[in-house]
């Protein structure tokens, strides 16, 4: 989970500061390197997670979560597998796509897919952002409510994340 949390928040800043970048900034490409290895390593990270999820049983939620809270967690849930297995996926497809190999921290060269037109790219890259924001949202929800948890109805659920 932690590993994962650190990946997604990680590429979700360095793509969000490196957009703003021009790409004749060496920081562009540095960071598109980076961004590129790092998307990767989810792909493979991620099926390990649902594996484990699907062996590993969810600690019970506490008793004093209201029904409400318990549907809002399992959305959040869902739409979180959703966005791990959407971003690094539309991410990678709409840089093997271009006609480019993509490297892994310069040890493994996956090679391109081949060339695809531009409306497919597009698409392609606007899943990748979009969702990509989404996360973010999800990310700032899901802390907000740990912390609302914590300090708000004083429950163990921010030290149940935790540990």
């Amino acid at each position: 989970h932690w590993l994962i949390a650190v990946i997604v928040i990680g590429l979700i800043g360095v793509g969000w500061y490196m957009v703003r970048l021009s790409d004749e900034d060496i920081w562009y490409w540095r960071l598109l390197d980076l961004h590129e290895a790092a998307g990767l390593s989810l792909l493979v990270l991620v099926p390990l997670k649902i594996v484990w999820m699907a062996v590993s049983p969810n600690p019970k939620f506490p008793s004093t979560l209201a029904a409400w809270e318990i549907i809002v967690a399992g959305v959040v849930r869902g739409l979180f597998i959703l966005a791990i297995v959407l971003i690094p996926i539309s991410g990678f497809l709409f840089v093997a796509t271009n006609g480019e190999a993509v490297t892994l921290y310069d040890l493994i060269t996956i090679p391109s897919i081949g060339e695809v037109s531009r409306s497919p790219r597009d698409w392609l890259g606007d899943i990748h952002y979009y969702v990509s924001y989404g996360c973010a949202a999800l990310v700032v929800l899901h802390v907000l409510a740990a912390i609302k948890h914590h300090l708000l109805d004083g429950d163990a659920t921010l030290r149940r994340m935790m540990f």
